[in-house]
């Protein structure tokens, strides 16, 4: 059980769920057993750094924002000493491990990032037995849907919407390969490092169109559908 209630971390992100825009250069009080967006994103941003980071961005704030934006589509769960489950509480639990003890974090960022868990065709953990579920979530947020496009239904140069899914469960047939088509491939590893056509490469996409304005959000988006371009086009790695 988690027994420690409060860490000092120094962090120079915007704090929030809502990712106000707040800029804060202090040290900030961390009640690593409070299932909530601040905590979580202040825990992994310490404690997973460097090839073991989960969420990036230009600089800290649009990390942190990265990092709230996708934390809001988590369930609660009951507490931080979830060890399963696809919840807030479950990552808690893994963050708070990583921020604790640095040579635990390349055995528990996994866990406490998007994915839940190492990505697999079967993961476990905090991913619920299924990284698509998050994916489709955030990605239907960061780029809408043809059933309910973003406000304004922002266009492409060719006047294209930017949608890549009819909805939800479109999303999540393509992923899984439930239409009839091949299930995106899930034996990459998910990561900054992440690239070409794997659930990996799109789901880090997706945690950055979350955070992007347009034009940026055109090429995010065009990266997570089921044939992708740029970045997640060919061959898949890491």
């Amino acid at each position: 059980m988690i027994m420690r209630t409060s860490a000092l971390f120094v962090l120079g992100a915007l704090v929030g769920c809502g990712g106000n825009g707040h800029a804060v250069d202090a040290a900030i009080p961390v009640d690593a057993a409070a299932l909530t967006c601040d905590n979580y994103c202040a825990l992994i941003q310490a404690g997973c750094t460097g090839p073991n980071a989960q969420y990036t961005g230009v600089d800290s704030a649009a990390t942190q924002q990265s990092c709230t934006q996708t934390c809001v589509l988590f369930a609660s769960g009951i507490s931080a000493d979830e060890t399963s489950g696809n919840t807030l509480g479950c990552r808690l639990h893994y963050a708070v491990e990583a921020s604790d003890m640095a040579a635990a974090a390349p055995a528990v960022c996994a866990q406490a990032g998007p994915v839940g868990d190492v990505m697999s065709p079967s993961p476990a953990v905090c991913s619920g037995n299924d990284a698509c579920t998050t994916f489709c979530a955030l990605e239907i947020k960061a780029c809408g849907s043809q059933d309910l496009p973003l406000p304004g239904d922002p266009t492409d140069e060719s006047n294209a919407s930017i949608f890549q899914y009819r909805n939800m469960a479109s999303c999540m047939s393509a992923c899984s390969g439930s239409d009839g088509k091949p299930a995106f491939d899930k034996d990459h590893a998910y990561g900054p490092a992440a690239r070409g056509d794997s659930l990996a490469c799109r789901l880090y996409q997706a945690t950055q169109a979350v955070i992007s304005v347009m034009p940026d959000a055109v090429m995010f988006c065009a990266d997570t559908s089921r044939t992708p371009t740029g970045r997640c086009a060919g061959p898949a790695t890491p």
